[in-house]
């Protein structure tokens, strides 16, 4: 039998990635090879820009290399290249600051 709901439901209107994890490798090859994987979460944002979370499920895809895209998503390969190069120029910035290694 099912129990009743304690509150109503919340219907997500947005999108968010609260995960986004990067795995890079040295390839075989001698080159990197860099992986992602991506969680997604729906949530509500309303018209000033507020977030809430949604009562809905939460979803990870996986991206085997970001410099080489699969077929589906290979229209974004140009985005995801300049993406990940400025995350690693952050990176180094960061790091000679901080001088972490």
């Amino acid at each position: 039998m099912p129990l009743p709901l304690s509150k109503e439901p919340v219907v997500p209107n947005a999108v968010f990635a609260p995960n986004v994890i990067l795995r890079t490798t040295i390839g075989q090859d001698g080159q990197l090879i860099t992986s992602a994987h991506v969680t997604l979460k729906g949530g509500c944002v309303d018209a000033q820009g507020k977030w809430t979370p949604a009562d809905s499920q939460t979803k990870v895809f996986y991206i085997p290399n970001i410099f080489a895209l699969e077929s589906d998503i290979s229209q974004y390969q140009g985005q995801a290249l300049q993406l990940f190069e400025q995350f690693v120029a952050l990176i180094g910035y960061i790091n000679s600051i901080k001088r972490i290694i």
